[in-house]
C-alpha cells in the first residue's frame, strides 16, 4: 500500500522514488515486522500470562509445553502479514502467493494449537 502512496508522492518529491526498489522495500518490511513484534510481543505475552493463569517463567526444566502460552506463532504471522501488506506491491502475482502461504501457515498453526488443547 505504501508503494501506491510513494508513486503518487513522486510527482512532488523525487526522493520517494526509492520505494520503487525491491531492496529498499524488503529492508523496510523486515524492520517493520521486527518493530511490530518487539512493541507488541511484551504486552500480549504479559496479558496472556495474567489472564490465562499460566506460569510463564519456570525454573523446572521438565515443565510441559502446557505451561507456555501458544500465542507466539500468531504474533509472528501477524507482524509478517502487516509488514507485507504495507510494503508489498499489491498488483503482483507474488503478493497473492505470499498471502496464500501466510494464511495456510496461520491455519496450520491454529489447527495444531486446537488439537493440542483438546487432548
Amino acid at each position: 500500500m505504501l508503494v501506491w502512496l510513494a508513486e503518487y508522492l513522486v510527482q512532488f518529491n523525487t526522493a520517494f522514488n526509492v520505494v520503487s526498489y525491491i531492496t529498499f522495500r524488503s529492508i523496510m518490511a523486515l524492520l517493520t515486522a521486527m518493530g511490530i513484534g518487539l512493541l507488541d510481543w511484551a504486552e500480549v505475552f504479559t496479558y496472556n500470562c495474567s489472564n490465562l493463569g499460566k506460569k510463564c517463567v519456570t525454573t523446572d526444566r521438565k515443565a510441559t509445553s502446557r505451561s507456555t502460552p501458544t500465542m507466539g506463532g500468531v504474533m509472528i504471522l501477524a507482524s509478517i502479514g502487516i509488514s507485507t501488506f504495507l510494503w508489498a506491491d499489491l498488483a503482483t502475482a507474488m503478493f497473492g502467493l505470499c498471502c496464500f502461504v501466510l494464511i495456510w501457515l496461520w491455519n496450520r498453526r491454529l489447527v495444531d494449537d486446537y488439537s493440542e488443547n483438546q487432548t
